[in-house]
Protein backbone atom coordinates (compact mmCIF):
# COMPACT_ATOMS: atom_id res chain seq x y z
CA UNK A 1 0.00 0.00 0.00
CA UNK A 2 1.35 3.40 -0.95
CA UNK A 3 0.61 5.76 1.96
CA UNK A 4 1.19 8.83 -0.23
CA UNK A 5 -1.99 8.11 -2.19
CA UNK A 6 -4.02 7.94 1.02
CA UNK A 7 -3.02 11.34 2.37
CA UNK A 8 -5.24 14.03 0.89
CA UNK A 9 -5.37 16.59 3.73
CA UNK A 10 -2.71 17.62 6.23
CA UNK A 11 -3.08 19.84 9.31
CA UNK A 12 0.13 21.43 10.61
CA UNK A 13 -0.10 22.81 14.15
CA UNK A 14 2.21 25.77 14.72
CA UNK A 15 2.92 28.66 17.02
CA UNK A 16 5.35 31.50 16.46
CA UNK A 17 8.51 29.82 17.74
CA UNK A 18 11.69 28.77 15.98
CA UNK A 19 10.76 25.12 16.52
CA UNK A 20 7.59 25.70 14.49
CA UNK A 21 9.73 26.28 11.40
CA UNK A 22 11.03 22.69 11.76
CA UNK A 23 7.47 21.45 12.26
CA UNK A 24 6.28 23.37 9.19
CA UNK A 25 9.11 21.92 7.12
CA UNK A 26 7.97 18.37 7.90
CA UNK A 27 4.37 19.14 7.04
CA UNK A 28 4.96 21.30 3.98
CA UNK A 29 6.76 18.36 2.37
CA UNK A 30 3.24 16.95 1.98
CA UNK A 31 2.60 19.52 -0.75
CA UNK A 32 4.96 17.53 -2.96
CA UNK A 33 2.49 14.63 -2.91
CA UNK A 34 -0.42 16.84 -3.96
CA UNK A 35 -2.18 17.24 -0.63
CA UNK A 36 -4.29 20.05 0.77
CA UNK A 37 -2.31 21.66 3.59
CA UNK A 38 -3.80 23.69 6.43
CA UNK A 39 -1.92 25.54 9.16
CA UNK A 40 -3.40 26.18 12.59
CA UNK A 41 -2.26 28.29 15.51
CA UNK A 42 -4.34 28.27 18.69
CA UNK A 43 -4.19 31.18 21.12
CA UNK A 44 -4.43 29.57 24.56
CA UNK A 45 -7.06 31.68 26.28
CA UNK A 46 -6.50 29.70 29.50
CA UNK A 47 -3.47 31.96 29.88
CA UNK A 48 -5.70 35.05 29.89
CA UNK A 49 -6.96 35.31 33.45
CA UNK A 50 -9.71 37.92 33.20
CA UNK A 51 -12.24 38.67 30.51
CA UNK A 52 -11.40 42.36 30.40
CA UNK A 53 -11.04 44.71 27.49
CA UNK A 54 -7.26 44.54 27.84
CA UNK A 55 -7.41 40.72 27.84
CA UNK A 56 -9.47 40.82 24.64
CA UNK A 57 -6.97 43.24 23.13
CA UNK A 58 -4.12 40.92 24.10
CA UNK A 59 -5.86 37.96 22.41
CA UNK A 60 -6.54 40.00 19.26
CA UNK A 61 -2.91 41.15 19.18
CA UNK A 62 -1.73 37.55 19.53
CA UNK A 63 -4.09 36.46 16.76
CA UNK A 64 -2.70 39.14 14.43
CA UNK A 65 0.88 38.06 15.21
CA UNK A 66 -0.04 34.41 14.70
CA UNK A 67 -1.67 35.11 11.35
CA UNK A 68 1.39 37.07 10.18
CA UNK A 69 3.68 34.26 11.36
CA UNK A 70 1.69 31.65 9.42
CA UNK A 71 1.69 33.84 6.32
CA UNK A 72 5.47 34.23 6.63
CA UNK A 73 5.87 30.45 6.88
CA UNK A 74 3.94 30.05 3.65
CA UNK A 75 6.05 32.72 1.98
CA UNK A 76 9.24 31.06 3.23
CA UNK A 77 8.22 27.75 1.64
CA UNK A 78 6.55 29.32 -1.43
CA UNK A 79 3.46 27.37 -0.56
CA UNK A 80 -0.27 27.94 -0.54
CA UNK A 81 -2.32 26.63 2.36
CA UNK A 82 -5.40 27.37 4.39
CA UNK A 83 -4.70 29.35 7.56
CA UNK A 84 -6.65 29.03 10.81
CA UNK A 85 -6.05 31.11 13.92
CA UNK A 86 -8.33 29.96 16.72
CA UNK A 87 -8.58 30.78 20.39
CA UNK A 88 -9.37 28.51 23.31
CA UNK A 89 -7.98 25.29 24.68
CA UNK A 90 -5.25 24.14 22.22
CA UNK A 91 -6.04 20.41 22.54
CA UNK A 92 -9.76 20.92 22.01
CA UNK A 93 -9.33 23.33 19.11
CA UNK A 94 -6.83 21.08 17.29
CA UNK A 95 -9.07 18.02 17.72
CA UNK A 96 -12.07 20.03 16.54
CA UNK A 97 -10.18 21.21 13.44
CA UNK A 98 -8.95 17.67 12.67
CA UNK A 99 -12.56 16.47 12.67
CA UNK A 100 -14.01 19.50 10.86
CA UNK A 101 -11.45 19.39 8.06
CA UNK A 102 -11.41 15.58 7.94
CA UNK A 103 -7.62 15.51 7.70
CA UNK A 104 -5.57 12.38 7.08
CA UNK A 105 -2.32 13.53 8.70
CA UNK A 106 -1.60 15.83 11.65
CA UNK A 107 1.85 17.35 12.19
CA UNK A 108 2.58 18.44 15.78
CA UNK A 109 5.67 19.91 17.38
CA UNK A 110 6.74 19.36 20.95
CA UNK A 111 8.72 21.78 23.01
CA UNK A 112 7.98 23.85 26.07
CA UNK A 113 7.29 26.89 23.91
CA UNK A 114 5.64 24.99 21.06
CA UNK A 115 2.86 22.59 21.93
CA UNK A 116 3.33 21.38 25.49
CA UNK A 117 3.62 17.64 25.95
CA UNK A 118 0.15 17.41 27.54
CA UNK A 119 -1.44 18.97 24.44
CA UNK A 120 0.31 16.49 22.17
CA UNK A 121 -0.78 13.58 24.41
CA UNK A 122 -4.39 14.79 24.50
CA UNK A 123 -4.55 15.20 20.74
CA UNK A 124 -2.89 11.88 19.88
CA UNK A 125 -5.11 9.98 22.32
CA UNK A 126 -8.34 11.40 20.96
CA UNK A 127 -7.83 11.17 17.20
CA UNK A 128 -7.41 8.15 14.97
CA UNK A 129 -5.44 10.01 12.27
CA UNK A 130 -1.83 9.56 11.32
CA UNK A 131 0.38 11.88 13.40
CA UNK A 132 3.93 13.10 12.90
CA UNK A 133 5.51 14.50 16.05
CA UNK A 134 8.49 16.75 15.46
Amino acid sequence: MNIDNNIKKVLICLDNTAHSIKVANEGIIAKSINTEVSLIHVIDTNAVFENTLSAKEIVESKKDKARKFLENVLTMYSCAALIYVDEGNPSEKIIEKVKTLNVDLVVLGTSKRNLPENVVKNVTRQIKNLVIIV
